[in-house]
């Protein structure tokens, strides 16, 4: 009856002294001599952790970039890969991939949670801009209905804390300016009038047609 859970230091110590002793071959003897695991076990064991031609480094980032490529091209037959990978077992370079794909998928979390909260910073933002938009309007319009002309003590009293005294002066200036424009025009459509009543020449019956 085969023993199953991790393997224990004094067995990894047995296994080592029977493979120096048969070699990594016929693993279903040296399980004979390792009571409680199979020759599969042994074998597992073995390759995947107690050789010394293992490589048990961490990955390299160059490591890493073959694995990816190398992943994209046979899929998840890691033996295939492995053979990419000197000193690298299936088993290995299989962690590794899920560590690789761990990693990316915490770091688009971590984008995606920024980028959720940026939106939401300038739907908020934006949302203060309209009301306070809002509240400027509403606020400018009760004055003029109020006030013909609005002066420096009708802003102070009627602006708004969140809106500064210079926009309301800069609306003031606007409106003014506006209403000079228009009287400009008006001037100019009057003098029009009167350069063409002049330019008219008299007419003057020569004939007296207009007496018969």
């Amino acid at each position: 009856m085969s023993t199953r859970g991790h393997w224990t230091p004094t067995e990894d110590e047995k296994l080592m002294e029977l493979v120096a002793c048969f070699g990594p071959h016929n693993w279903n003897s040296i399980a004979d001599k390792l009571q409680g695991r199979s020759g599969k076990s042994c074998r597992l064991r073995w390759f995947n952790q107690l050789d010394p031609r293992i490589k048990k480094s961490p990955f390299t980032e160059e490591e890493e970039e073959r694995l990816l490529t190398s992943h994209r091209i046979h899929g998840n037959r890691w033996a295939a890969i492995a053979r990419h990978f000197p000193g690298r077992t299936d088993n290995a370079v299989k962690n590794q991939w899920h560590v690789i794909m761990a990693r990316r998928y915490r770091e688009r979390s971590r984008v995606c949670s920024r980028g959720e909260a940026q939106r939401q910073e300038i739907i908020k933002k934006r949302n203060l801009d309209a009301k306070n938009i809002a509240s400027f309007l509403d606020k400018y319009c009760r004055s003029v209905q109020n006030y013909p002309m609005i002066n420096e003590s009708n802003m102070r009293q009627n602006r708004d804390s969140s809106i500064e005294f210079y926009d309301f002066l800069q609306v003031n200036n606007d409106l003014e300016n506006a209403k000079q424009g228009l009287e400009r025009v008006e001037e100019q459509k009057e003098e029009v009038k009167e350069n063409e009543s002049k330019s008219c020449v008299p007419f003057i019956d020569f004939f007296s047609v207009g007496s018969s």
